[in-house]
């Protein structure tokens, strides 16, 4: 931590030395910038305070109420729990790289390979497999890697936080010539140490498309009569915001908007992505062609918002390690980011 000058350089320190005036006043001026660690007192840096090496620990009661930055390679613990903070929100992208990925190899395709069949022990890295191309760098999943599982760090989970959204980026480096029957979905899930494993619940806006219906700036709504497999969003509203007697022309590309019942109390939906919501049982769509489904090689997202009734979804590092699942993964998609958004975080992730 930066300290206050020499009052003299050293080696101007002779024994017979008085300190005069202009040393005083010195020691005057370095005294009243230094913090009273006996009686307590208040600090007010001009600038901010960088914790590296070693960081900081606190070993009484204690509370942090403002921001705290670390410097790479920093710690931060205060006595036996995770320091708090002001609640706030906060949206995190988790590089692929720093997360453990697994595959049930119970559904894949084969002992000795994708597709493959006879008895024998099996190969996680045969069905994870890293991908480099002009259009992504990520992970790929060859055919039969039916269900994958990306394996959150902790330094990425707010003790306490309630998690909001989880969006999975990813392209495909070429136009299929089909498209696959089902798209591939996401949920976030949670493992105790007893190994009882609870899926998060899906946000009940992100539901079908209701005739006739108010609904919240932000919400979420999937197609109905014409299932296409994407997120829409309420990104404005006019009046009461509510909805046609019939759906609306859904727009097919990322970014798309249409109205909903134009006039006074119209709905603006926007394209945000896939509806990322994990169901093995109903299929979540299939895109109308294979251009509308290769989007151009653009980024494309899956997007699992969450259940924001009665507290649930609420991280707890103490008694829970948690994943991302992803079922059904096309062999052609190349998963290139992983983002988690936050709405209520009351308390740093530990390093």
């Amino acid at each position: 931590m930066s300290h206050n000058d020499f009052v003299r350089p050293s080696g101007q320190w002779p024994p017979e030395l008085v300190p005069g005036a202009s040393d005083w006043q010195r020691f005057d001026v370095n005294q009243s910038k230094c913090w009273n660690g006996d009686t307590g007192g208040a600090a007010t840096p001009t600038s901010p305070i960088i914790l590296g090496g070693a960081g900081l620990r606190v070993t009484g009661p204690a509370a942090f109420t403002g921001g705290v930055r670390t410097q790479t390679g920093g710690r931060l613990q205060a006595f036996a729990a995770y320091p708090s903070c002001n609640a706030r929100a906060r949206t995190l992208f988790v590089p692929l790289l720093e997360c453990a990925v697994r595959v049930d190899l119970a559904l894949v395709g084969g002992p000795t390979g994708p597709g493959g069949g006879g008895a024998g022990s099996l190969r996680e890295d045969l069905f994870v497999l890293p991908a480099l191309t002009g259009a992504g760098v990520g992970l790929a999943f060859p055919a039969g890697a039916n269900d994958a599982y990306i394996d959150l760090p902790k330094r990425y989970l707010h003790n306490g936080g309630r998690l909001a959204k989880v969006v999975l980026s990813f392209v495909l480096p070429v136009q299929p010539a089909v498209v696959p029957l089902t798209i591939a979905a996401i949920q976030p899930i949670s493992v105790t140490t007893a190994g009882v494993q609870t899926e998060f619940t899906p946000a009940l806006s992100g539901a079908g498309w209701s005739a006739a219906t108010a609904y919240g700036l932000g919400s979420y709504a999937s197609p109905v009569a014409v299932v296409n497999g994407f997120y829409f969003k309420a990104t404005a509203l006019l009046g009461t915001g509510t909805s046609g007697a019939a759906e609306p022309a859904w727009p097919l590309t990322l970014g798309g908007t249409v109205i909903d019942n134009p006039g006074a109390n119209q709905i603006t939906w926007t394209n945000t992505g896939y509806d990322g919501r994990a169901t093995r049982v109903t299929p979540l769509g299939v895109p109308v062609s294979p251009a509308i489904y290769y989007a151009g090689g653009a980024v494309q997202t899956l997007e699992f918002d969450t259940d924001t009734a009665g507290g649930a979804n609420v991280i707890d590092t103490t008694g829970s390690r948690y994943s991302i699942w992803l079922a059904n993964p096309d062999p052609a998609m190349i998963v290139t980011g992983l983002t988690l958004s936050y709405d209520s975080i009351v308390s740093l992730q530990p390093e």
